[in-house]
């Protein structure tokens, strides 16, 4: 208990009780006032007193911090390998596109030349005023015999230029023309189908400019071949190389590359279109929502297939319906390329061949709806 103030007899009995009542209580409060106020004040906290928060106490560091940064370095990775995917696929479509304008750049350099007939009528006139009488005293010049007729030309850099003319679906380059010491010529080109083959060949030349050996100087050219249509290729190898039949080897080579081209395309358009049928992962690139725009993607997985499996199920049963295209000599004697054409279906009991109602629907409508005619009348399957 706090002692109460001292108090005289005068205050006790002063002239204002009330006053003196007011001043007693506040007195007291005043006194217990400061009592109370040691307990409840802090003592005042030393600001040299840093053991606790100094600069030496380890920092912990941040594991959603540290977690952000490797997503972010992974989603980054992820970017720039998509970015090198894309510019892949560009430069080969460039470079498609290159080949391509080469080609046209080529055939219109080639319209260029002067026709048969101008050549003629100048060859005509250049005789004409030699034998005139003017010039009838004089020595009269030597014009070649080749000048007047339509055999091949001696001159083989025009005949190579003008293969193009004959065979669209080619174009030939790096091509040169050597010398001998004894008076024959060497010739080296390289014929090109862009995206099936490149083929090089070396040619030698008598002094009368006809060919005395023809030869293909890469393995790895008539191995694409044989890959292509093995009958072709024992054909050049053992038929029109042997024989030095070139004119009949670049037209067999043109007339190949025309038709692979169309294969190619169709085989195409039916994967698109009978892709529920077909189980090869080989096609599954082509099987996308989208069609493909790149032409060298598309040739690299089509150019060396010879037939398309597809599987119908039919009656409980499975049928395995085999799509053949061989392509084969057709005609020895200009070396002319054709189509052999089979569809076989099969189970595990049943064998039907197919192949001579396709090859007549095909003739009047086409493979594609062809092989979807008899998937409707045949398996009735509508497509």
């Amino acid at each position: 208990m706090s002692r109460l103030p001292s108090l005289s007899l005068d205050d006790i009995l002063g002239d204002s009780p009330k006053k003196n009542a007011e001043d007693i209580n506040l007195a007291i409060a005043t006194n217990l006032q400061q009592q109370d106020s040691p307990s409840k004040t802090m003592p005042p906290q030393d600001p040299s007193d840093d053991s606790k928060t100094g600069p030496d106490q380890p920092h912990l560091e941040d594991p959603e911090a540290s977690l952000n940064a490797i997503l972010e370095e992974n989603q980054e990775r992820l970017r720039l390998k998509k970015l090198r995917d894309s510019l892949l696929i560009k430069r080969s479509e460039l470079k498609s596109d290159v080949e391509e304008i080469n080609i046209r750049v080529n055939y219109l350099r080639s319209k260029k030349q002067p026709p048969a007939k101008k050549k003629v009528k100048k060859s005509t006139r250049k005789r004409s005023q030699a034998t005139s009488p003017a010039a009838s005293h004089g020595e009269l010049p030597i014009i070649p015999s080749s000048s007047f007729n339509f055999l091949p030309s001696d001159d083989w850099k025009d005949r190579l230029a003008m293969v193009r003319h004959f065979a669209p679906f080619l174009d030939v380059r790096q091509h040169q023309a050597l010398t001998n010491k004894d008076g024959t010529r060497t010739l080296v080109f390289t014929l090109v189908s862009p995206y099936l083959f490149k083929v090089p060949f070396k040619l030698n030349l008598t002094s009368s400019n006809s060919v005395s050996s023809l030869e293909i100087t890469s393995k790895s050219a008539l191995m694409t071949i044989c890959l292509l249509s093995p009958t072709i290729h024992h054909k050049i190898e053992h038929d029109f190389l042997a024989q030095c039949k070139l004119s009949i080897l670049m037209h067999c080579l043109a007339s190949l590359s025309g038709i692979l081209q169309i294969r190619v395309r169709t085989f195409y358009e039916i994967v698109r279109k009978f892709f529920k049928f077909i189980t090869h992962t080989r096609f599954k690139p082509l099987m996308d929502s989208h069609e493909t725009e790149n032409d060298v993607r598309l040739y690299a997985i089509l150019r060396t297939v010879e037939s398309i499996e597809l599987k119908v199920p039919l009656e409980n049963s499975i049928f395995t319906i085999s799509l053949v295209w061989n392509i084969i000599v057709s005609d020895h004697t200009t070396g002319a390329c054709g189509s052999d054409l089979k569809l076989i279906a099969t189970n595990d009991s049943t064998t039907m061949d197919l192949s001579s109602l396709f090859s007549a629907l095909a003739v009047e409508h086409g493979l594609v709806a062809a092989l979807e005619t008899i998937f409707k009348t045949s398996f009735h399957v509508v497509i």
